[in-house]
């Protein structure tokens, strides 16, 4: 065999060989990515298994914040009315006790505040101001163990548990109950003193209901 076939042949086995590399390079892109796309197809899969698995719990956790508020708006509602002053009526649009859709304008609580007595009050509690705190100890643990499921919330559910939880009322409460303990007493008459409190709360418990509770209720 000449020199010149040799050549040849050995051209031949270099163009082969590079045909070879590119195949094996491109094979291995290619079926590289497709294990990647696999691997976060199945990380998707199971975040969102992961996610239905706490729906429910965030469900039960949402219901009870708002069932608290709800009851709360009929106590200060209840008492409001009973001044028999005619400043504040039933909404009209709640369904006998039930204030489960009711979400009172600014106008709306401010009245209201303006006409609960501070030491007028349903329960055992002294005053307004352990009623609330009622409201704060019974809200807190709810919002805490729902944060323990930071991994599987959206950044909204957490910030606006988050914001409930550390509300200026809960934190304000604290203050009033100091100084009642201490034997001082509060001189206002009625409970306006906590109208921007009880507005923040309220909005936020409003948002917590639509934002949170009836967006995994419809899915």
């Amino acid at each position: 065999m000449n020199p010149s076939t040799l050549q040849t042949i050995c051209q031949i086995i270099i163009v082969i060989g590079i045909l070879f590399t590119a195949l094996g390079g491109y094979g291995s892109y290619h079926f590289g990515k497709e294990i990647e796309n696999k691997k976060i197809t199945q990380e998707q899969i199971e975040q969102q298994n992961e996610r239905l698995e706490i729906v429910s719990l965030l469900r039960k956790h949402t219901e009870r914040i708002k069932a608290i508020r709800d009851i709360l708006l009929f106590d200060m509602y209840f008492t409001a009315v009973t001044q028999n002053n005619g400043a504040v009526e039933w909404p009209k649009s709640i369904e006998g006790s039930s204030f489960e859709n009711y979400y009172p304008d600014q106008d709306s609580i401010k009245k209201l505040t303006d006409n609960i007595p501070l030491n007028k009050i349903r329960f055992e509690e002294k005053n307004w101001i352990y009623r609330l705190d009622r409201v704060k100890n019974q809200t807190i643990p709810l919002c805490e163990s729902t944060l323990k499921l930071s991994n599987y919330l959206t950044a909204n559910e957490t910030s606006l548990i988050g914001q409930l939880m550390t509300c200026d009322l809960f934190a304000k409460l604290e203050d009033h109950k100091k100084t009642l303990e201490s034997g001082t007493k509060i001189a206002n008459e009625n409970i306006t003193f906590l109208e921007p409190e009880i507005r923040e709360y309220l909005m936020l418990t409003e948002k917590v209901d639509k934002e949170i509770l009836k967006e995994i209720t419809n899915k």
